[in-house]
């Protein structure tokens, strides 16, 4: 399940289920391939158990929106991040592969003062 662009609670089935009348009417039902136990089957045996230390793998999540599994990588990578997961026999239309072309910087919050009473 997830919110809408327009605030409407989308449901996400994999096959037809008969709901109430009242749920429907409240809600929109998108139809996905895959169920979010498969994405986070294939996420947590695949993903973060043999590629998570790979560091040409800047990072990886589950879009439910979209139905995929996102792996960022860098642009000189891409090409041997998807050969990876070629070789390991998944299902690649499951991911979504993308390219991050800067770092993240992170930075501490700095209390000026201003927030303090």
């Amino acid at each position: 399940m997830w919110l809408a662009s327009d605030g409407k609670l989308v449901l996400g089935l994999t096959s037809h289920v008969d709901l109430d009348q009242a749920i429907i009417k409240n809600i929109r039902v998108a139809h996905v391939k895959y169920s979010a136990i498969e994405l986070e089957k294939v996420h947590n045996e695949v993903v973060k158990r043999k590629l998570d230390n790979t560091p040409s793998i800047f990072s990886t999540h589950i879009d439910y929106k979209t139905n995929r599994i996102i792996v960022i990588s860098p642009r000189e990578e891409i090409h041997n991040v998807i050969h990876l997961f070629k070789n390991k026999d998944v299902d690649l239309h499951m991911f979504d592969f993308r390219i991050q072309n800067s770092t993240v910087t992170l930075m501490p919050l700095l209390d000026d003062g201003s927030c303090k009473r």
